[in-house]
């Protein structure tokens, strides 16, 4: 059986695992104008995405142009990447119906999958596996069980630690991830160049008494907590200065995840927050 590749959770200064992305405003007129003329346009009724459906025009094409920018044919990437969709549907139904249950899922490969439960798997959450099942049978889906926590007191966690670490004297910058893999909250810092190695093991403590403190330290027993030295001065930072990053310092915000477009464009994302214009090692940035 081949083993799964590892699942992620981040957090940089600026929260990576929120949803990362650019909120579009019309031109000319406000955000509520544009919504009035969306709901006096006469748009068709469209049925609600339903597991079992069938993979639509629009989807074919997208699987197209996968297809052709990674070399595979049609057919191989329909294999791949066309029941993504109705994972991601599935998943967001269990994590509606099972919030206190739900610990987080992952697409491994072109057959293999995996949804987490904090305890038991609720019979609801099985429910939406089996329909899933039904409808991708070739698809493996992985049901774990007894990870010790939710999907929500994870991020909750990844939050306290990174925090707890990031406002200490002496420490510059953290990014902070979870490994599903290793059940481990690795928190990355950047830290004065006067600060010795052992200040590590005081941050660790640190992060772990903020989680007890918040009355998470049942979470502990489920998940440990590491502390790595970054040996540069930022975060992301290479000894090129043409690469640009995730987890970069920009301009006025953090870069997110690695982006193309259809054409090939490669970008970079960031929170919504973030303005139009940031530069990185000099270069500027558009992000539209």
């Amino acid at each position: 059986m081949k083993q799964p590749r590892r699942a992620f959770l981040a957090l940089s200064t600026t929260l990576v695992f929120v949803a990362a992305g650019m909120a579009t405003l019309p031109v000319n007129g406000s955000l509520a104008v544009a919504e009035d003329q969306l709901s006096a346009a006469n748009l068709p009724d469209v049925a609600p995405p339903e597991i079992d459906d069938p993979i639509s025009e629009a989807e074919l094409e997208d699987l197209q142009t996968i297809a052709t920018q990674k070399g595979l044919s049609l057919q191989a990437a329909i294999d791949r990447y066309g029941w993504n969709d109705n994972f991601a549907l599935a998943v967001a139904r269990i994590r509606e119906a099972a919030p206190g249950a739900f610990a987080g899922a992952e697409i491994v490969d072109a057959d293999h999958a995996w949804v987490a439960f904090a305890g038991r798997a609720p019979d609801t959450a099985l429910e939406v596996i089996g329909s899933f099942i039904r409808s991708h049978g070739g698809v493996l889906v992985e049901v774990r069980t007894d990870l010790g926590f939710t999907e929500e007191e994870l991020q909750k966690a990844i939050e306290v630690v990174h925090f707890a670490v990031l406002h200490n004297p002496g420490v510059r910058n953290a990014s902070t991830s979870f490994d599903y893999a290793t059940g481990q909250i690795t928190v990355t810092v950047v830290l004065d160049d006067i600060v010795l190695d052992s200040f590590l093991e005081d941050l660790r403590a640190v992060a772990a008494k903020n989680l007890s403190d918040e009355g998470m330290a049942v979470v502990l027993g489920s998940i440990s907590v590491s502390l790595v030295r970054f040996d540069g001065s930022v975060l992301g930072s290479a000894t090129s200065n043409t690469e640009h990053l995730g987890g970069e310092a920009l301009s006025g915000c953090t870069s997110g995840f690695g982006t193309k477009t259809g054409a090939g464009v490669r970008g970079i994302s960031t929170a919504v927050h973030c303005s139009n214009s940031e530069t990185d090692d000099g270069d500027r940035f558009d992000l539209t």
